[in-house]
């Protein structure tokens, strides 16, 4: 049998990783901390996908494959902290760059917490010549996850629409500005797709377009980011505020 979603979270478990190294490495040259916190959240959704992955490659028992699905969301939530980060490092509100970070931090505690509260082995499904392994969490701690990823995404947004409009004579402020609003849109759908369709549809078409959905958003993105970097000098740019 063919574990396909391990495969898939194998595959993504490496382009995030290859971006985050590629940014830092970019970040070390000059400092930035758009650069360090885009390259921090591709670090974490790696591992993300990495511990998904392990699934029937590595690992075989129920239990361990129940409790990794589990554990995996942390690397999800520091994922998402570290998005956030990006627009509210360029909104002149220190108070939302302080609560809506630590929010997320609670609601990662509070997922990791009632998902081993409610401990349950994770499921096997068989759809020949595939296997797929599927955790079994209480319905309303995932829709929490994807109102928390809707959420985080729409401030990401509405700020890069806001940049690119107050910039737009400013090429590079708008071409970055699209580039990372057109990637966190289809992250937005991904993530959508993932938390807040279940039930709807089945379980590995959801997750496949999702995580394809979410690579390919990270690498858009990453343009975007990178463009940036190559015109700064002399553009007025400005670089994100670190709050923390």
């Amino acid at each position: 049998m063919i574990p396909l979603i391990s495969i898939v979270n194998l595959i993504n478990f490496i382009i995030p990783g290859i971006l985050s190294i590629r940014i830092y490495k970019i970040y070390k040259t000059n400092k930035s901390n758009l650069l360090f916190y885009f390259a921090s959240a591709c670090f974490f959704f790696s591992f993300y996908w990495l511990m998904g992955g392990l699934s029937g490659i590595i690992f075989n028992d129920l239990n361990i494959i129940g409790s990794l699905h589990i554990l995996r969301f942390v690397f999800l939530y520091l994922a998402l902290f570290f998005i956030i980060k990006i627009p509210l490092g360029l909104v002149e509100q220190k108070f939302l760059n302080f609560v809506f970070p630590y929010i997320l931090i609670i609601g990662g505690i509070s997922f990791i917490s009632v998902g081993f509260w409610n401990f349950f082995p994770a499921t096997v499904l068989i759809t020949s010549p595939y296997i797929y392994w599927i955790p079994i969490l209480p319905h309303w701690i995932e829709i929490m996850t994807g109102i928390f990823i809707f959420l985080v995404l729409s401030i990401f947004i509405i700020t890069f629409v806001r940049l690119a409009w107050k910039d737009w004579s400013n090429i590079a402020v708008v071409r970055r500005s699209i580039f990372i609003i057109a990637g966190m849109g289809i992250i937005m759908i991904g993530g959508t797709l993932r938390f807040l369709t279940g039930g709807f549809f089945a379980f590995y078409f959801t997750y496949m377009l999702s995580t394809m959905s979410v690579s390919v958003g990270l690498l858009v993105i990453a343009d975007g980011i990178l463009y940036e970097h190559r015109h700064t000098v002399g553009n007025n740019i400005p670089d994100i505020k670190n709050e923390s």
